[in-house]
């Protein structure tokens, strides 16, 4: 076995570029040969060229811990990310988010750490939740429905955890059925999201995954044809009532509707009343919001109310510097609003 810190089977130097479209901090490989790069927020995709004598962009890289080495050696035995839970070894910045090994994180984070003290459900729970997330950034489709299957199963153990125990249980079967939709099994989304709502009616995964559960029923009547772009909440449907009851799917469009308004209420109730606010769930559930904004002013079913509620998100229950980082996305967001809005004239 190779042990020489200066082969090819140690992590390779990297850089942080800014996206060309939404300026998201972007870690690289530092290759000198040009890379085709997308950006797994905004999806724009550009050419980048490292140069040496580039001084307009920014060049951190990973520091390799060549502590406790003895004839070419290296003795690190690893140590655990605080803010992901990345395991990393002969490095000094986690290889999955980017943060120093003496990251301690805020009890804020959108990344929350797993407390040793929690329950196996709520352990369990806190994982599902961020391979959620880690889905909804990820451009690749295979590994995304990696990361769905993965928080599918984190969230079936967490439920299994949590036994009879009515409050273990509040939170995770909505959870999963928002995971579900967005692996386009909404049949099992559908149980999930009445075993949350039964004991929890206003748990907005619940709410946000009932929208997309009418909505393939929409799709099963022949009220809508659903072209495969990526699947989940970005999936754009387009109206076609030809050949179908026109009553029936009328009645199933008003379902539709209903569903996005009740996901919009809340939305606007958590985040008013969310005792332990959270930046990057936000950011999350606003992002989804907006997906359903962008399918109903499609299929020409138009409500002001969900454009609104992402206006008036109370962003100043937070710091400055909580929200530092999510500035740009929030701002995009708000402009996505204002344009739905403004074809309504």
């Amino acid at each position: 076995m190779n042990n020489n810190p200066t082969s090819q089977n140690y992590e390779e130097a990297r850089i942080i570029i800014d996206c060309e479209n939404c300026h998201r901090k972007l870690r690289i490989p530092r290759r000198n040969q040009k890379l085709h790069i997308v950006c797994p927020t905004c999806r724009y995709e550009f050419d980048y060229q490292y140069s040496e004598i580039d001084s307009t962009r920014p060049l951190p890289q990973p520091h390799v811990n060549y502590e406790g080495t003895k004839d070419g050696v290296l003795a690190d035995t690893g140590w655990k990310c605080k803010n992901c839970g990345n395991f990393n070894v002969r490095t000094l910045l986690c290889l999955k988010c980017g943060k120093e090994k003496s990251f301690v994180p805020n009890r804020n984070s959108s990344t929350p750490p797993i407390d040793s003290t929690q329950s196996k459900s709520d352990q369990y729970y806190e994982k599902g939740w961020q391979c959620f997330i880690d889905s909804m950034s990820e451009s690749d489709k295979n590994k995304s429905s990696g990361l769905l299957s993965k928080s599918h199963g984190y969230l079936t153990m967490a439920y299994a955890e949590a036994g009879k125990d009515i409050e273990a249980q509040k939170g995770i079967a909505g959870l999963m059925a928002l995971v579900l939709t967005h692996m386009n099994d909404c049949k099992n989304a559908e149980t999930w999201a009445r075993a949350e709502l039964k004991i929890n009616p206003t748990n907005i995964f619940a709410k946000l995954s009932w929208y997309f559960i009418e909505l393939d029923k929409l799709v099963q009547h022949k009220g809508f044809i659903a072209p495969d772009v990526g699947g989940g909440a970005g999936s754009i449907f387009t109206l076609l009532t030809v050949g179908v009851d026109v009553g029936r799917v009328q009645n199933k469009k008003n379902a539709v509707k209903t569903a996005a308004i009740e996901a919009a209420k809340a939305l606007e109730n958590k985040v008013r009343t969310d005792p332990e606010p959270n930046p990057g769930s936000w950011l999350l559930w606003s992002w989804i919001l907006l997906s359903i904004i962008e399918n109903m002013w499609t299929n020409k079913m138009k409500e002001p109310y969900l454009c609104n509620v992402l206006l008036n998100l109370p962003w100043h229950r937070f710091s400055e510097e909580q929200i530092k980082d999510l500035q740009e996305p929030i701002e995009e967001i708000r402009i996505a609003a204002h344009g739905f809005l403004g074809r309504l004239k």
